[in-house]
């Protein structure tokens, strides 16, 4: 036996002369070996200048030197090349890759590589520690899930429990503070609850796994059209006219708004259901009632709408009920005296003829043209038409017992505002702007 079985190192034999021949080999292979560094994979063509100690895989087709080595490793060291043979499970550092290689059956292959299976691992962690009882922890922006190119096509993501009374869910979070829950929450009824600080819990909606029935525990608030049937609490829908029919002839100073601070009602002007204005016979309607039709209906559809009033508010003197928020003392213009329950939601058109009017949130949430004040706002007649959507969620006592500040507009005295197609409806309501005439309960056919 003259070498090692595995790395082939020489060895010394009994009697030999000059030994340090040998051992001295034997070191060198073992030099290039241990903690083993390549330059570089897969070179065919020796480098020029090489330096000693220095160490490269060569690639298939080697040429000048390495010519009948391919696949081997070569060694430079102080009496030039030596060429090894890589052994199976030989770690190897690499340097153009910066990465660790191990060599086996199939060649250098990098040592880091993902498996391409893991079973029954115990805990996995992404960009985080897993823990006993988050064994799949994922710490990420974002995260992919996706059929596979060839299958079935479906993607599904199951989770199960073990019976009807435990959860399954999927919670949302923020700052690690529950925020929302939907899933299987100790029944088989699907359910999504809610949270303002992940302590106290709301129940929002159920579906009934028999039926699927929605059950909407916390009832509906702020929703848009199509949603539930909006009735008008008002009786002529908002027309200031006694009629229910297409047309209208006559005015009529609604009842149900109590003006305050000696502010007044009046007609401003009518909107004619057949105007030439859209190709009908009726004369032509005053221009800005033109201009509201022609913003909360496609022009195409203007000539068949039913006909309403447009009113004039004209603030009076009084100083009752005043509103400071834009830096000018402004008093309110109009109640609601009849109002019939805690909540309520008033929606309508408005323009500023003169001066400048305010709109308020205190006591209300109120959007403007589709978007929530967080305050207040001043109403030029620049501004042209305006909608409002305010809800009242008042006390009881101050809902049946008091008239109600339900349409929450402010002025000072002289001030003019028009004012169309208001709707009062008993709940928490978005009355969008193109809910149009709201039926009311004295609605005829």
């Amino acid at each position: 036996m003259t070498q090692t079985d595995r790395l082939n190192l020489p060895l010394i034999q009994s009697n030999q002369a000059q030994k340090h021949i040998t051992h001295n080999e034997a070191l060198r292979i073992l030099d290039a070996f241990l903690h083993l560094t390549l330059e570089e994979l897969g070179l065919n063509d020796p480098p020029a200048t090489p330096v000693i100690g220095q160490n490269w895989q060569i690639g298939e087709t080697p040429n000048g030197d390495w010519a009948p080595h391919g696949g081997k490793i070569a060694s430079y060291d102080i009496n030039g090349w030596q060429f090894l043979d890589p052994k199976v499970g030989m770690l190897a550092w690499v340097k153009t890759a910066q990465e660790l290689y191990v060599f086996g059956t199939s060649g250098w292959v990098r040592f880091n590589q993902p498996p391409t299976q893991i079973q029954n691992a115990s805990q996995i962690g992404v960009g985080t520690n897993a823990d006993p009882y988050n064994r799949l922890a994922i710490k990420s922006e974002g995260a992919f899930l996706s059929t596979p190119d060839v299958g079935s096509g479906d993607a599904r993501f199951t989770l199960n429990k073990a019976s009807a009374g435990n959860t399954t869910s999927i919670s949302f979070k923020n700052a690690w503070s529950g925020r929302a829950e939907i899933g299987l929450a100790g029944s088989d009824e699907l359910a999504v609850k809610v949270s303002e600080n992940g302590a106290n819990w709301t129940t929002a909606a159920t579906f009934n796994p028999s039926n699927g029935e929605l059950s909407l525990l916390a009832g509906l608030s702020h929703q848009s059209k199509g949603v539930t049937q909006k009735v008008n609490s008002i009786s002529d829908c908002g027309r200031f006219a006694a009629e229910k029919t297409r047309q209208i002839s006559n005015f009529v100073p609604p009842a149900y708004f109590t003006m305050d601070n000696g502010a007044t009602l009046s007609e401003f002007s009518k909107f004619q259901v057949d105007s030439t204005d859209y190709g009908g016979a009726n004369p032509a309607n005053n221009m800005i009632v033109k201009q509201l039709v022609d913003q909360i209906r496609e022009p195409t559809a203007a000539r068949y709408l039913s006909e309403f009033y447009v009113a004039k508010l004209l603030a009076g003197a009084g100083v009752a009920y005043e509103n400071t928020q834009s830096g000018n003392s402004k008093y309110r213009l109009c109640s609601y005296g009849r109002v019939g329950g805690a909540r309520q939601s008033f929606g309508a058109y408005f323009y500023v003829l003169s001066g400048t009017a305010l709109i308020s949130e205190v006591n209300h949430d109120v959007w403007l043209n589709g978007v929530k004040l967080a305050t207040f706002a001043q109403i030029l007649p620049s501004d042209g038409w305006q909608h409002i959507n305010a809800i009242a969620d008042t006390a009881l006592r101050y809902a049946t017992h008091q008239e109600g500040e339900i349409f929450p507009l402010f002025a000072t005295s002289g001030v003019e505002i028009l004012l169309a197609l208001p709707a009062i409806i008993m709940d928490a309501v978005r009355i969008g702007p193109d809910d149009g005439l709201i039926p009311s309960h004295q609605m005829a056919e």
